[in-house]
């Protein structure tokens, strides 16, 4: 249970950041993407305008 508490912990952190950041609700409005894609993508191009 612990784990499944930090699972969760983690996961509604990286939502807060995801809303947060200027890429983050295009990249929620794909179908199936989720937060942990999205921030996985926004942590691989970081700046999309280089």
């Amino acid at each position: 249970m612990e784990l499944l508490t930090k699972r969760d912990t983690i996961t509604s952190m990286l939502r807060v950041q995801v809303k947060a950041h200027p890429y983050g609700s295009i990249l929620l409005s794909f179908p199936f993407l989720g937060e942990i894609a999205a921030s996985t993508i926004i942590g691989i191009f970081k700046d999309i305008e280089r």
